[in-house]
């Protein structure tokens, strides 16, 4: 219908990374107004009696760290706007 999407690849466990899809986006467009942090991995042990002290420190990395940078990147440019929407 029009609209427009930009793609960022990247590991949301690297901050770095994080903060360059955001000052991309605001670069393109001025803005962040939604931030969806979906990003999520899981591993094939997932017992923890299984799983090993690597595969829980990824598995956290990217499911809470992950979603704690790109909130934490995303809060400047909407508090600078004074609004935006995390979900």
């Amino acid at each position: 219908q029009g609209g427009e999407a930009v793609a960022h690849a990247g590991d949301v466990a690297d901050p770095a990374v994080i903060q360059s899809c955001v000052e991309q986006t605001v670069a393109k467009w001025g803005r962040l107004d939604i931030l969806v942090a979906n990003a999520g991995v899981n591993t094939k042990q997932r017992n923890l009696s299984d799983m090993s002290r690597e595969q829980w420190d990824y598995v956290v990395g990217v499911n809470l760290s992950g979603v704690f940078h790109c909130a934490q990147a995303a809060l400047a440019p909407m508090r600078q706007q004074q609004e935006g929407t995390i979900i």
